[in-house]
This record gives C-alpha cells, structure tokens and sequence, in this order.
C-alpha cells in the first residue's frame, strides 16, 4: 500500500493509494450497511493500509440513504458512484434473472477505478481475519 499524492509525492500521509479493496454497495438493508462495516473493520484490523471504496451505481444511489453513506466515510470508505452497467438483453428478460442479478453487472465498475494500479474485488458478506497474515498480501501475491 504505498500512496501516491496529486502531486506524484509518496509517503504514509498521502490521500491516494495504489492498490484498493473494492466492493458493490446499494441499497436500504441495514444488515447490509453492518456486513460491510465487518468487512471494513476486518480489513483494518488485519492491518490493511489501502483504500477502500464502495462502489455505488447512480441509479441505485437513491435507494441508498444518504447517512449510510455518511457512516461508510467516517469508517474510511471512499464513495465512488458509478454509471450503471446493464444486463445483456438476453438475460434482461428473463423477470427472475433480471430480479437477482440486475445490480451484481456493477461489479463491473472495477474496472473504471484506473487510479489504481490493483484492485481487489470483495463481496460483502467476507470477513478478514486478522489472526493470519494481513489482507494486503493480496496485491503481492497477485501480480499483473
């Protein structure tokens, strides 16, 4: 987790680094807002200095309330809110398809977080334990 500043500079005080976890975040469930706050807490814990973004598609942002997302930035997760990625006509449909598996195509988003050089893509409900090695180890051990 080296960062990078604006200005190119490196250091441990820096707002920027270059790997990120990442995960899909939307919604109004508040089990949902406290599975990712275990997730984010399990990262830290394991002592992960990297980003952490949640990525929220704009057009489920509504359905997002404002003070999750207030709760996730003091928690240290930066809030990246992305242009919806559509299912592909022939899955679309489908109603029970469509029903389940519209919002997951914004995993997608990942790829449009080019400020990274690496990008680790976590579904919600994961827990890092920090009895083991750190979850940053991640980056190191999967090289582009």
């Amino acid at each position: 987790g080296v960062c990078t500043c604006d200005y190119g500079v490196r250091g441990e005080h820096c707002d920027h680094s270059v790997e990120a976890f990442a995960f899909l975040f939307y919604g109004n469930s508040s089990d949902n807002l406290v599975s990712v706050r275990v997730l984010v807490k399990s990262l830290r814990a394991g002592g992960a200095p990297q980003d952490i973004v949640a990525i929220v598609p704009t057009n489920l942002a509504n359905s997002t309330p404002t003070s999750y997302l207030r709760i996730l930035g003091e928690d240290g997760v930066k809030i990246l809110f992305s242009e919806p990625i559509p299912m592909p006509a022939s899955m679309d449909k489908d109603p029970v398809i469509h029903k389940r598996w519209s919002g997951v195509m914004n995993k997608f988003a990942v790829w449009r977080m080019t400020d990274y050089s690496q990008v680790a893509l976590l579904d919600t409900d994961m827990v890092f334990s920090f009895d083991t090695e750190s979850p940053e180890k991640i980056f190191s051990e999967c090289k582009a």
